[in-house]
């Protein structure tokens, strides 16, 4: 079906046009022309609705021209009062979903939802416009809520979602704002958005969030933990025993690029072999990865004999931890086999019924017997 066209001088162009851009686009190709071709259903002088018709000619000239950012908000303050005061608006058709950006957002004002929620959906979609307008109609209210699984703040669904422009929007406006944004930021690898947050978060002086710091050791990557620390963090030492209260090296004992990121920039107690002893302690404890191990042993000059004989001095040695059996970690097992640690009898049963295939229950059987004294647990 051919459309019709109608040409129309410049100069009587309404401003919505004029200043849409693909007006713009077409005047910066054709500067010395004085008509304007439009579709002939799509010419009007004013942005009032008082017809579903209207509504609908509005929504497909706003897909065609793309207006400005004011001028959509205008619309949308049009539409909600032409739907709440004229009758005219029952029938009311919304547009096809994905069909437009503006329309997708003309669809969002008419979801079922409270301020805090309509609010939420702009930020998850990147609907600037209508939270723009929500804003202008509900005020500060659209940016909390009471709903007990409303936990997280309202630029958290910005942040998750890589939306840079309402992000930057809302912080102008006042939404909450708290440091443990950075986390969702560097855990999905927006690095503009994390830049964002971190240059509101110096202007803004806000302290360090420690929780932000555990959070990447335990579920982020090595890299965003470096980032975090060359962009926060002046005294490494002093940030993860007083600050954190250990708590940082200990959790990064977990992941060995996060251990290994604190240790190449020089974490240490004063006393370097008390500390080598302390992580051990911890690593015996939770049984982590031998390449752990194997860092603090090098880095400390402190070895799992060395642990052993001061740990157990006058004492019997102790016995390889259960988990290791279980694990089938033969590696871990001649490791600790070697600083002085001991094979159980019980460790026999824990393989076969783990059907462990490098520690077999043969493999346990002959270490055993090289000990003269079997001690039971």
């Amino acid at each position: 079906m051919s459309l019709s066209l109608t040409e129309i001088p410049i100069l009587s162009l309404p401003d919505f046009i004029l200043e849409s851009e693909h007006f713009k686009d077409w005047r910066a190709m054709c500067p010395n022309e004085t008509m304007f071709a439009m579709q002939s259903d799509l010419v009007f002088d004013t942005l009032d609705i008082n017809t579903n018709e209207d509504l609908y000619r509005i929504i497909e000239c706003e897909a065609q021209f793309l207006f400005t950012k004011d001028v959509r908000i205008r619309i949308l303050y049009k539409i909600d009062y032409y739907w709440e005061n004229n009758p005219n608006a029952s029938g009311l058709k919304l547009p096809k979903l994905e069909a437009s950006y503006f329309g997708d957002q003309v669809n969002g004002l008419f979801e079922r939802l409270d301020s805090f929620m309509s609010a939420m959906l702009c930020m998850k979609k990147n609907y600037l416009e209508l939270f723009e307008y929500i804003f202008k109609r509900d005020g500060p209210n659209c940016f909390y809520s009471s709903h007990p699984f409303c936990v997280f703040p309202l630029l958290y669904y910005a942040v998750i979602n890589g939306h840079k422009e309402i992000l930057v929007r809302g912080i102008e406006l006042g939404c909450p704002f708290k440091f443990d944004l950075l986390e969702p930021a560097l855990a999905k690898g927006h690095t503009e958005i994390a830049k964002i947050l971190v240059d509101e978060i110096k202007r803004r002086n806000i302290r360090v969030s420690t929780s932000t710091f555990l959070d990447i050791v335990s579920n982020g990557n090595r890299a965003s933990l470096a980032f975090l620390l060359d962009t926060f963090i002046e005294d490494i030492n002093e940030f993860c025993f007083v600050r954190c209260d250990g708590r940082l090296i200990k959790s990064a004992m977990k992941n060995f690029e996060m251990f290994q990121e604190l240790i190449d920039r020089g974490v240490c107690r004063p006393d370097p072999k008390e500390f080598a002893r302390e992580l051990i302690d911890c690593f015996i404890e939770h049984n982590y990865c031998i390449e752990v191990l194997r860092m603090i042993e090098t880095r400390f000059e402190f070895t799992l004999a060395d642990y052993v004989k001061v740990k157990y001095l006058g004492k019997s040695k102790p016995y390889i931890p259960e988990q290791v059996i279980k694990n089938d970690n033969l590696e871990m097992y001649d490791h600790m086999r070697s600083a002085g640690y001991l094979t159980h009898e019980e460790f026999i049963n824990i393989a076969k019924y783990n059907k462990c295939k490098k520690l077999s229950p043969g493999l346990l059987k002959k270490h055993i017997l090289t000990v003269d004294v079997v001690f039971r647990i």
